[in-house]
């Protein structure tokens, strides 16, 4: 109350003096110049894939960063005397003259125009085999901002019984569950500061119901277990604005399905309020001087990025800083390693703010081409007789003869594309739903076995970081299951239950690659059959 009429005291005093009482929606800037918390979104069993995150922290801009930026750079000089500048959750109260609400009235809205745009894409996703379009659409991406595109189709089944058991009496409920079938794109996507391609940070999956089995429990009626190929390929991607270009592919149902985009996008990223200020959007070194997580565990989901903290005596990058979780004093070292590395520019949230372009914009260029620059690499995994390995293999590189003599044994082409210093991951597999026990009730003259359903995935998952030079250093982390077919099935008192049999191999290693070369990294002999697994690095 004290606020209110403080502020309707000052407004009749200015009033008098050409002072003019406005207020502007804040909100819009807000999210505008945030870096925004980016979720990876699972299709599959409702439930039972949760989102993962891959940037920890929404970037949420204070109050104060807000009306410091604007004192700053709006009439800096006319903040004084009647001139009041209030902030709450929704707007800007401001009192001033009218030639400073109209300068103010422009910055807001040069804002919204630059770090508010959106960039058409077309998108398409081609089955290899058939040479057919699987999927297209034509959509607008907000830069900058979370976008998600989605097809899917839901299928009910039964996955469980809520049962309950009373003297010489049971029941068994059925309890509902979806399955979410379909084709899933996630992308954040950024100009480069040269406004000649745009960086996307994300990537697609794709899940595929291939059948649904069931079983039946002796006490009740069929439990459904549907069986599933999931394959997906996550990163940064860097792609030329108005070519079509790929941006990965992987194995659906032993189909190679490749997505190609198409980016639109014309606008100019330098701009200016006046002939001395101009805005940047640093969204993208956010995201160029970020760095994954190695620890994680699981190898079915995305590691968590986190801020790279360069240390004042080496600030040219390349450092890997692992088990990083973005917090908002992290966020600070990213602002004031920015500052380092552009020199004295305010930043405020995405925004940085130069009086020069001409001493700022080659800085932002020397961060993009020392940490932006891009790499793809190939993971084949081949399984043959020992004797055609013998036969053809030589040595630790495969030659384009020896390759076209072995790629009928290839059992699994995954496609990876990123830039330097950020991971990717790409994974194919198949996840089956298995009757794994009985949670057995029992009452006077009464029992029932309650099924208890698990999962166990059959493929690949591979996560991959580069560090590109005259060779490249790969970090990478697979892990490959194999599961004996099929799956032994066991009878029990109250039904049968699922017995597999996992074989798992895992490699975490930091390798260092010639370029244009397929590499053999890991050669398993089992029996009769030699397997490979192969990077090739361009």
């Amino acid at each position: 109350m004290k606020k209110i009429i403080f502020v309707s005291l000052v407004l009749v005093s200015a009033l008098a003096q050409d002072y003019v009482y406005k207020q502007y929606d804040i909100e819009t800037i807000r999210q505008a110049l945030q870096i925004p918390e980016s979720e990876k979104q699972h299709l599959g069993i409702d439930n039972e894939q949760p989102t993962s995150t891959f940037v920890e922290a929404t970037h949420q801009l204070s109050d104060r960063q807000i009306v410091n930026t604007i004192r700053s750079y709006v009439a800096s000089d006319t903040w004084t005397g009647k001139a009041s500048l209030e902030i709450d959750k929704k707007f800007l109260h401001v009192i001033q003259k009218q030639d400073v609400h109209n300068e103010l009235r422009h910055f807001l809205q040069r804002i919204k125009q630059q770090f508010l745009q959106t960039m058409y894409a077309e998108i398409e996703v081609i089955d290899l085999s058939q040479n057919e379009s699987v999927y297209q659409e034509s959509v607008y991406l907000s830069a900058g901002q979370n976008n998600n595109i989605a097809i899917s189709t839901y299928h009910s089944y039964v996955c469980d019984y809520d049962v309950e058991v009373a003297e010489s009496s049971t029941t068994a409920d059925p309890v509902i569950q979806n399955f979410n079938e379909g084709f899933h794109l996630q992308l954040i996507p950024f100009r480069s500061f040269d406004n000649q391609s745009v960086y996307l940070f994300g990537g697609a999956s794709q899940v595929k119901l291939n059948k649904m089995d069931n079983v039946s429990p002796k006490e009740m009626s069929e439990v459904d277990l549907p069986q599933s190929e999931h394959s997906g390929s996550y990163g940064t991607f860097r792609v030329p604005i108005a070519k079509k270009s790929l941006l990965t592919y992987y194995n659906v149902n032993n189909k190679v399905h490749a997505i190609y985009v198409t980016i639109h996008d014309e606008k100019d990223l330098s701009s200016h309020v006046n002939k001395d200020l101009h805005l940047y959007d640093g969204g993208l070194l956010y995201y160029l001087l970020s760095t994954p997580d190695y620890e994680n565990e699981d190898p079915f989901s995305k590691a968590t990025h986190g801020v790279v903290l360069v240390n004042s005596s080496k600030v040219n990058g390349g450092a890997l800083f692992e088990e990083q979780v973005v917090t908002q004093k992290d966020i600070d070292h990213y602002q004031k390693t920015c500052q380092k590395l552009l020199g004295k520019h305010q930043i405020c949230g995405r925004m940085i703010i130069s009086s020069s372009q001409q001493n700022i914009l080659p800085k932002l260029k020397k961060i993009e081409r020392d940490f932006g620059s891009t790499y793809n690499v190939h993971l084949r995994i081949y399984e043959m007789p020992n004797e055609k390995y013998k036969e053809v293999i030589e040595q630790r590189n495969i030659t384009q003869k020896q390759h076209k003599m072995i790629r009928e044994y290839i059992v699994k082409d995954m496609f990876l594309s990123g830039v330097q210093h950020q991971k990717s991951q790409s994974y194919n597999y198949t996840e089956y739903k298995t009757l794994q026990d009985y949670d057995v009730e029992v009452a006077t003259n009464a029992a029932i076995g309650d099924p208890i359903t698990g999962m166990v995935r059959e493929g690949v998952d591979v996560s991959i970081q580069v560090e590109k030079n005259t060779e490249f250093l790969c970090h990478i982390n697979l892990e490959k299951y194999d599961i004996a077919q099929p799956i032994a099935t066991k009878n029990t008192l109250h039904g049968p239950i699922h017995v597999p049999k996992v074989s798992r191999v895992f490699l975490q290693q930091r390798l260092r690659l010639p370029s244009n070369k397929e590499r053999i990294v890991k050669r398993i002999t089992r029996g009769k059959s030699t397997t490979l697994l192969t990077l090739e690095c361009k």
